[in-house]
């Protein structure tokens, strides 16, 4: 049997054409690595980034997203990478067209935790408009041997989102719950907001408040849609709805309660109209939850479950005065909210029930569907 080698010259050819190869494409290979590695350590290939936002840099941080809402309002999502708490203490950014705008926060980030804040007025107002931001975060590890301060800096572009989705109410058995702390259970001052829409004649509970996700026991429908005749919205603080708006079924509407604790003034808005009266609030004095979309205890209005759309459901704990309600209505549909006035909740409703106010109360939603508005 023979066997054919190749001769000494072969080998000798071949060993000098790899090592050819490797001279002249190996460099263009190395530099494409470290290229890359560049890239992905500024955030260029960061995974949680939103698909419509590129996020650069902030060294430090965890993931980094954001999105620009209609209305100009930042929310921006932040993590902890350390693992280790890290508390959130000023954010300032400045737009393409020099805008400053600077908050201070004293929010806790649990270890390899997330989460949102909102900056008003710093991006673009308009859906679909392209939007540059500088962002720095100030931000304190509590606990560790060099607690901080530090400054984590970066950079966000993308587009103001445009609307996608809604939440869906079947009227039988579906609803959102999420957690709302205590001072809804305490008579304190309290603002609740909320976008509507119900098909003709059915209506429904928009915003209860209650001791327990299921609402076993105590329970108030702070906002709710009537179906009697061509249908109304209603406030209900300490009683049957003693406040009350026309709102013809079959539309979109922007409604909120606002209610102060030190006059038991309360006052109901329903896109430009209002309507106000007074009434003491019995809270439950307990840990309260929100049940958006029902009153799953039925002992106040007949439709406990409400048909129809809800979207861009906001909790605060002061008293907005009408001016700043205003101007939540004429932000918009699918505007952020007020900020630095006391946000506590904002569960926009855009395809899952997330909290992006920055408290981490979180919707669990339950038969609900999310459609186009």
């Amino acid at each position: 049997m023979l066997f054919n080698y190749p001769s000494l010259s072969v080998k000798s050819k071949r060993s000098q054409s790899a090592l050819e190869y490797m001279m002249t494409y190996g460099w263009a290979i190395l530099i494409i690595v470290i290229v890359a590695v560049i890239l992905y350590s500024m955030g260029i290939f960061n995974p949680s980034s939103s698909i419509s936002t590129t996020v650069t840099g902030f060294a430090g941080l965890g993931s980094v997203s954001a999105q620009c809402f209609p209305g100009g309002g930042l929310v921006l999502s932040l993590g902890d990478s350390l693992g280790v708490p890290i508390q959130i203490t000023k954010i300032t950014t400045t737009n393409q067209n020099g805008k400053l705008v600077s908050v201070n926060f004293s929010s806790i980030i649990s270890a390899s935790g997330l989460s949102y804040f909102v900056l008003a007025d710093s991006c673009s107002n308009n859906s679909g408009m392209s939007f540059s931001n500088k962002i720095s975060v100030m931000y304190k590890e509590p606990g560790q041997p060099l607690p901080g301060p530090y400054i984590s800096s970066g950079a966000i572009t993308g587009k103001t989102i445009s609307q996608g989705a809604v939440a869906n109410f079947n009227g039988n058995n579906a609803y959102i719950y999420a957690p709302v702390g205590s001072w809804l259970g305490t008579n304190h001052a309290f603002t609740i907001v909320a976008w509507v829409y119900s098909p003709a004649g059915l209506g429904g509970t928009i915003a209860n408040i209650c001791t327990s996700p299921t609402c076993g026991g105590w329970s108030t429908p702070f906002l709710g849609y009537n179906n009697s005749g061509t249908g109304y919205i209603y406030a209900w603080i300490n009683g049957p709805p003693t406040l009350g708006l026309p709102a013809t079924f079959g539309k979109w509407y922007f409604s909120a309660i606002t209610y102060s604790a030190t006059s038991s003034f309360q006052e109901l808005y329903v896109n430009k109209s209002t309507v106000s009266g007074s009434g003491t609030y019995s809270p439950s004095d307990s840990f309260d939850y929100i049940t958006i979309g029902s009153d799953p205890t039925g002992q106040h209005e007949s439709n406990q479950y409400f048909t129809g759309e809800i979207f861009d459901v906001q909790i605060y704990n002061t008293t907005l005065s009408a001016s700043q309600i205003q101007d939540l209505y004429n932000n918009g549909f699918g505007a952020a909210p007020i900020t630095n006035n006391g946000l506590v909740a904002w569960w926009p409703l855009d395809g899952n029930a997330n909290d992006y106010s920055g408290y981490n109360n979180k919707g669990v939603a339950i038969n609900v569907k999310w459609v186009s508005p």
